[in-house]
């Protein structure tokens, strides 16, 4: 018989455990879960986990997924997230299981302050969550509070001398506008408005340039951008795909080399070149 190993993975909504061959690699795995979870749309999704070095990480493709964790620590852990972020997501989307596990994720982004969000924006995508959560259901004469750090960032609620009671009214009275949403009505509208969003499906990677000066890597659907270290909203140096002729690296240095272009850009980071093996 084949060699099983066990394997776990979470989702938002529920733990998925698997009992797989040791050979079966990170294609088979993404495949098994989307189809426990009915995402038929499963180029947009990946597993991450974090590895036997404690580094953040997918299982590649083509590789087994016994190469990220040691088996003997117990079963392998995953967890469902969305890895490519389509460049019009509101429209790209067409499957209604695909919108709310990509909204799960995104959602979580801007509630945690990952995704920076202004506060009246922020209100009104926690209004589409309330209802979502409430499966499309408006508010009821008997509820209970609701935990407001479950649905505003605290980067937010700090920005304001406000109560929590202050900002759930604000909530709700989007809320009652309202008016017979569906769920997935509520979902693609978060989406729709969050996509617009400067810090939506970017992933961001600490570097350095040849200075030393400390810097950030973005990269999107649309391609690479370079951002001063305090500031994650505008980039400084914008690298677009069409117009980028070769990636490379060497060690932990990772050059760009524009279209028509001699001159290469260095940016020096170990993290870098771990995502770069994902694309």
């Amino acid at each position: 018989m084949p060699k099983l190993v066990p394997v776990s993975v979470l989702t938002k909504d529920a733990q998925l455990d698997f009992t797989l061959k040791r050979k079966a690699s990170g294609a088979q795995l993404v495949s098994k879960v989307c189809t426990a979870l009915g995402i038929r749309e499963m180029w947009y999704f990946g597993l991450q986990c974090v590895d036997h070095k404690n580094r953040l990480t997918w299982p590649e493709a083509d590789k087994k997924i016994t190469t990220t964790q040691k088996v003997k620590d117990g079963p392998l852990h995953f967890d469902v997230k969305v890895k490519y972020y389509p460049e019009d997501p509101s429209n790209e989307l067409i499957d209604e299981t695909t919108r709310l596990y990509f909204y799960y994720d995104v959602k979580d982004d801007i509630v945690s302050g990952r995704i920076y969000c202004p506060a009246e924006t922020a209100v009104l995508l926690a209004s589409y969550q309330y209802l979502i959560r409430s499966e499309g259901n408006g508010p009821s004469t008997i509820r209970k509070p609701l935990n407001i750090s479950k649905y505003l960032s605290a980067n937010v609620r700090e920005q304001y001398n406000l109560t929590d009671e202050e900002w759930e009214a604000k909530v709700m009275n989007c809320v009652s506008s309202h008016k017979n949403m569906s769920k997935d009505d509520a979902v693609k509208e978060y989406i729709r408005i969050a996509q617009d969003l400067e810090m939506f499906g970017v992933t961001f990677f600490k570097i350095k340039n040849e200075k030393k000066t400390d810097l950030w890597l973005g990269i999107d659907a649309l391609g690479l951008n370079i951002y001063e270290y305090d500031n994650q909203l505008a980039p400084k140096v914008t690298f677009p795909w069409n117009e980028i002729q070769k990636l490379s690296y060497s060690r932990n240095k990772f050059f760009v080399k524009p279209v028509e272009a001699s001159g290469r850009f260095s940016y020096s980071t170990r993290i870098v070149l771990i995502h770069l093996n994902l694309f």
